[in-house]
């Protein structure tokens, strides 16, 4: 399954992870109960431990918010934030911003593993290339005991995984936040990076 999908622990490997920049991950959540404990724990598994995780409940009304809570009791890089209205995931992320401390900042959906590797991987692109502003993963989807599949039948196994993005925060500064719509937000973001900083700026 997903959650026997491990990395190597930092003492196991040549090199320390725990450095710096902050990275905050944004991960707006309604009603996922059922994804929710998958996604935290692969961010609690990230080799890169110098994390803050931002759980932001949008007004859900099953046990989201308790299990935020119970990962927040057990590891201090991990926060709740309760909205009192649902608006959508683009709004909570918006939430998670404005209290947001890292000074790279990604998104993790509620529904989402990721590899042990893939914030380090991430952090590491960005540190050794300062002209690129923003970078973001693939991803491939697959079921809870991992069998592989593709989502529209015009697609390959492998897309691109826009929500994955990890900006800069003066990006957000200087551009501000994601739209408050329901839907396509992040492909909005994306491109409205690229017609600020140009296409080599994201990677």
């Amino acid at each position: 399954s997903l959650e026997n999908l491990v990395g190597l622990l930092p003492d196991q490997r040549s090199e320390e992870v725990f450095g710096h920049p902050l990275v905050t991950v944004l991960v707006p959540a309604f009603n996922a109960e059922d994804t929710l404990p998958t996604a935290l724990e692969a961010l609690r598994r990230q080799s890169w431990r110098n994390l803050e995780v931002l759980v932001v409940d949008d007004a859900s009304t099953d046990s989201t918010a308790e299990i935020a809570e119970q990962y927040a009791a057990r590891d201090g890089r991990f926060k709740l934030i309760r909205r009192p209205f649902c608006e959508g995931a683009y709004v909570a992320r918006n939430t998670g911003l404005r209290h947001a401390r890292g000074d790279l900042i990604t998104v993790h959906d509620a529904d989402d593993w990721s590899h042990p590797e893939k914030i380090e991987r991430q952090v590491r692109y960005l540190l050794s290339h300062p002209a690129t502003v923003a970078c973001t993963s693939h991803w491939v989807r697959c079921s809870d005991n991992l069998e592989f599949g593709t989502w529209r039948a015009e697609s390959g196994w492998i897309d691109l995984n826009i929500s994955s993005l990890m900006i800069r925060r003066r990006v957000f500064e200087e551009l501000g936040f994601w739209d408050r719509v329901r839907v396509g937000a992040d492909a909005e973001y994306y491109h409205r990076i690229i017609r600020a900083y140009g296409r080599p700026a994201l990677a």
